[in-house]
């Protein structure tokens, strides 16, 4: 076969390999959430795109290259503001006051990630850039100006 055809094949194979640098943020610390997500997290690394994650719970295994894990440390123990029963009430319910309980709860959690020194180094750093941000829509709205700050698309995603 011509050594040129062999060159030109391969070249245009890896032309048409892309990988992006996505900024997956998870940070409420809820293992049903997490079990959810890490699923999109493990396909995005499978298809090779550098993926950098904030969370409060670490993925299961070994970490790629490909990937970097933002850990909020200690992750917050919800049951602190408010119970595992207020929890299953809540979630039965819909009211002004169950309202105002889960943006008491968005409060505490975003400041709490926020505060994180972790997270404070990566919010400090000039030299990142993403071509995506990826969100978990659950009362995290505070997340959603990481895509102003890096000028980039964002993505929702909802369990």
């Amino acid at each position: 076969m011509n050594i040129n055809l062999i060159l030109v094949l391969c070249l245009q194979l890896l032309s048409s390999v892309r990988s992006y640098k996505i900024l997956f943020l998870v940070p409420f610390n809820a293992k049903s959430h997490w079990l959810f997500l890490e699923n999109f997290v493990q396909v995005l690394l499978d298809r090779h795109h550098e993926v950098t994650c904030v969370t409060s719970i670490s993925l299961t295994g070994t970490h790629p290259a490909n990937y970097t894990e933002i850990l909020i440390e200690p992750a917050l123990d919800f049951e602190t503001i408010v119970s595992q029963e207020e929890l299953y009430k809540i979630s039965g319910e819909f009211s002004i006051s169950i309202l105002l309980k889960m943006a008491g709860i968005r409060k505490f959690a975003a400041e709490y990630a926020f505060d994180s020194l972790q997270v404070q180094r990566f919010l400090q750093r000039q030299d990142l850039h993403f071509d995506l941000v990826i969100n978990e829509e659950f009362f995290q709205e505070s997340f959603l100006m990481f895509a102003h700050k890096y000028k980039t698309p964002l993505v929702t995603i909802s369990k």
